[in-house]
């Protein structure tokens, strides 16, 4: 742990920065007031913009080899979703999310902060790791890219649905919200075709199914539930598209599914 963060010092200190901002966000002072909340989380979104750019100016070009000063500039199309777009939408829903909160829950609202900074920490090397290493998508950073598009996805659902806007505004915009997040997955893998839009298309209808199925459940458990569909349908999507056919490869993301709707259910 030590050597990942002597290795990348520079992300280290930008994620304490934003862990310090969020704990202050949660300071009663300044939770109470909306004016104060939205001074306080703007300056994590500074730091995040930050980071943004100057891991950007600093890493976009490679050289050619050793051997040569000719250097490539990375191209931005196609990814300036992933390197810009995804780390702000991050952080703005999650301080949705923590002001939507109840302020009693105080073990959840540490351990979502928690969660959260370790995944922009993690997101934040794996983007440096991106640039240097030929400009391409990380595996891991396939993996960083899922688990953030699913607590996306949860912390504004879970938002919107605690300000109470009625049924038929929750469910344009889970569809909605679903539907970028899907297209966020095929664009990640590079999944391009025919066959892959309609796969989308299928997966925002089975979401909008399940919200009219699920939607007699409470606020805290409705957005659970649906948080726990997109995790499936994006699981199994990605191994159908993938070119694996086996039962047992779709075993494992239905197990965890079912195990997880017996749990929610029961809250």
């Amino acid at each position: 742990m030590k050597e990942i963060i002597n290795k990348y010092r520079r992300e280290f200190v930008y994620s304490v920065m934003v862990f310090v901002i969020l704990q202050f966000m949660l300071v009663r002072e300044v939770f109470v007031s909306t004016e104060n909340y939205l001074l306080i989380s703007s300056l994590g979104l500074a730091a995040m913009t930050l980071w943004i750019a100057s891991t950007f100016f600093n890493y976009s070009t490679h050289r050619v080899s050793r051997f040569s000063d000719l250097e490539t500039k990375l191209q931005l199309r196609g990814r300036i979703y992933h390197l810009f777009v995804l780390p702000i939408i991050f952080y703005i829903s999650l301080a949705f999310y923590l002001y939507r909160l109840p302020v009693h829950l105080t073990v959840l609202r540490q351990f979502t902060i928690i969660i959260s900074v370790l995944s922009l920490f993690a997101l934040f090397v794996n983007i440096r790791s991106t640039y240097r290493k030929l400009f391409k998508i990380e595996k891991l950073t396939h993996v960083i890219y899922k688990f953030l598009d699913i607590l996306i996805f949860y912390f504004l659902i879970s938002g919107l649905i605690s300000y109470d806007f009625g049924r038929f505004i929750e469910f344009l915009a889970i569809v909605l919200v679903g539907f970028i997040m899907f297209y966020h997955q095929l664009n990640t893998h590079h999944w391009f075709d025919l066959r892959s839009l309609w796969i989308v298309v299928l997966a925002s209808l089975i979401l909008a199914g399940a919200y009219e199925l699920f939607y007699v459940f409470n606020t805290i458990t409705r957005p659970l539930i649906m948080t726990n569909f997109l995790y499936v349908i994006i699981n199994l999507g990605e191994i159908y598209l993938s070119g694996n056919r086996k039962f047992e490869d779709f075993l494992t993301p239905i197990l965890f599914f079912l195990m997880f709707m017996m749990i929610v259910m029961g809250i």
